[in-house]
């Protein structure tokens, strides 16, 4: 396997960079199986923030990765969790309102642990303890993921509650929650950017920098 990181200079700099990498909320996502969930959390910028990028980071089981302004505008979203949008603006917008609530992002994820397209149970894209590599986050099946699929049982090796008949061997006890964890078959909520701050004097002006919209007003 190869590995590549990209590094980018500035010719001179101005102001240092801060990085968003919130992990307030990573592991918050326990869907149980056959069910969606969506998951979400905040991010304050300081006054003067000028933000100028946002990603994301889930796993497989995350759909539909999102980000709002204040005002419910949407900033951000991401379907793809091996390969998320990484969006700059350009100009950053600002953040320079005096309220916190008009410099807080809010960003949610859509999980979805085996629910096929038309609605239907799907044990193929359910969350599976026998799928979790040795290193992952281990869980404990709440469901079956085969003979009767969907109905409840008690953990590995309660496969017979799990059959279409009585003795059929065809039950399989397998189905997790979503357990967060650092294999894709287990679970985060990362938000991820990066700004920097352009100071705030003490009547609450900046320096004036050239900037995009307030990130208060949204993106119109």
């Amino acid at each position: 396997m190869h590995g590549r990181l990209n590094y980018y200079f500035a010719p001179s700099q101005q102001y240092p960079l801060h990085a968003i990498h919130n992990l307030s909320a990573i592991f918050k996502p326990n869907a149980p199986p056959y069910t969606k969930q969506t998951v979400c959390a905040d991010q304050d910028l300081p006054r003067g923030a000028r933000l100028f990028q946002l990603s994301s980071h889930t796993h497989k089981h995350g759909k539909d990765f999102t980000v709002t302004a204040p005002d419910g505008t949407l900033l951000y979203e991401s379907f793809v969790y091996n390969d998320p949008v990484a969006l700059v603006f350009d100009p950053p917008l600002t953040s320079d309102s005096a309220d916190p609530a008009q410099r807080r992002l809010h960003y949610c994820s859509l999980y979805n642990n085996g629910v096929a397209a038309d609605g239907s149970l799907d044990p193929t894209t359910v969350t599976r303890a026998s799928h979790v590599p040795p290193q992952g986050f281990h869980c404990t099946p709440t469901a079956c993921v085969s003979g009767k699929v969907g109905v409840p049982c008690s953990g590995v090796g309660d496969d017979r509650r799990c059959d279409s008949s009585p003795s059929a061997g065809d039950g399989s006890c397998d189905a997790c929650p979503i357990t967060g964890g650092e294999s894709t078959e287990n679970e985060m909520l990362i938000l991820d950017g990066n700004y920097y701050v352009d100071p705030v004097d003490a009547a609450g002006s900046t320096q004036g920098l050239p900037a995009g919209p307030a990130l208060d007003a949204g993106m119109r």
